[in-house]
């Protein structure tokens, strides 16, 4: 049996390499590369995750091509350009579809979408090769920066955030014209389909006693969460925001939620909201990711709370039974 699963995982990946030859064919050339380069892609021949994933695997690669003094590059086209909510801060991160050219001699491409074992010392910098086509999700930077502690991984991964991003107009009005007060708490919630209103790369679902329950737990969970200051909740349940704003005295931000990898139509509008929400989550004096034992362990407030290193505190239910 684990002949078969080794075997089965070997074809898949070299399925994935197949298909990754006949979509960079056309960008095929000899040109000698002179200097090493790291190109982070999202173009959608693969499912890439959502926001988080994607600024997990970009901020990790621009590490690790820091550490080896590569130029780094984004092409963020799928499902909608990157720069019409995020734009270079500090360093020019623009990919072209000219920066997909490649040399076979001196190019390797990396699909490393959802793989925890990937060595960047072994693959990258022991490498002879010059350019680096890379797809990820994950964040290394707990081997880049292997002795350091969680809190100084949190400042390094909100400092290279910071050098490589900056709001576009567009998203920075999106968030002045909430008039947010100046102090508030975050609390977040994601469900994926628990609820029934959310599509999202996975499809779990519980019954109409336990959805009621969980409102029901997660409301008293939040009333319990004692502060002067005012309470904004976040989710990916339209369900449950309506929910709590009805029997609650919260905040909750107009839109409906969407995942950016999950039947994305790339319309600026229809992304706005992720983006304003990971913002406004970040910039929160305190951060609640709330979940019961079903619920995702979702990194999206997680990271948020990365960006201006603000206290996070995930919890996780405890219910009497």
């Amino acid at each position: 049996m684990i002949f078969f699963k080794k075997t089965f995982k070997l074809l898949k990946h070299f399925i994935k390499y197949i298909k990754l030859f006949i979509i960079y064919f056309p960008f095929l050339n000899f040109i000698k590369i002179k200097q090493k380069e790291i190109i982070i892609v999202f173009d959608g021949n693969f499912g890439h995750g959502g926001l988080v994933d994607r600024l997990k695997g970009i901020v990790s690669f621009y590490a690790i091509s820091k550490e080896i003094n590569a130029n780094f590059k984004i092409y963020f086209k799928h499902p909608f350009q990157l720069d019409t909510f995020l734009e270079p801060n500090q360093y020019n991160w623009l990919a072209t579809d000219s920066d997909l050219r490649w040399n076979p001699f001196q190019t390797k491409f990396l699909f490393l979408m959802d793989n925890f074992s990937f060595n960047w010392k072994k693959t990258i910098q022991k490498s002879n090769k010059q350019k680096f086509i890379v797809y990820a999700n994950i964040d290394y930077l707990n081997t880049i920066y292997a002795d350091n502690t969680s809190d100084v991984l949190k400042e390094k991964w909100s400092t290279l955030f910071q050098e490589l991003f900056k709001k576009t107009i567009l998203l920075q009005n999106a968030i002045n014209t909430l008039n947010l007060p100046s102090e508030y708490l975050a609390i977040h919630t994601r469900f994926t389909s628990l609820l029934g209103d959310f599509q999202d790369t996975t499809i779990r679902s519980i019954s109409e006693e336990r959805k009621k329950e969980m409102l029901g737990l997660l409301k008293d969970e939040i009333k319990k969460i004692e502060s002067n200051l005012p309470k904004i909740v976040f989710s990916d349940s339209i369900i449950f925001l309506n929910y709590i704003k009805e029997n609650l005295d919260v905040v909750v931000l107009e839109g409906n939620p969407s995942h950016i990898d999950v039947k994305n139509s790339g319309i600026a509008d229809d992304n706005l909201k992720t983006f304003v929400d990971f913002f406004v989550i970040s910039n929160a004096k305190r951060i609640y990711l709330l979940r019961t034992k079903e619920m995702y362990n979702s990194a999206f407030s997680k990271y948020a709370s990365f960006i201006s290193n603000h206290e996070f505190y995930n919890f996780l239910l405890h219910e009497n039974k």
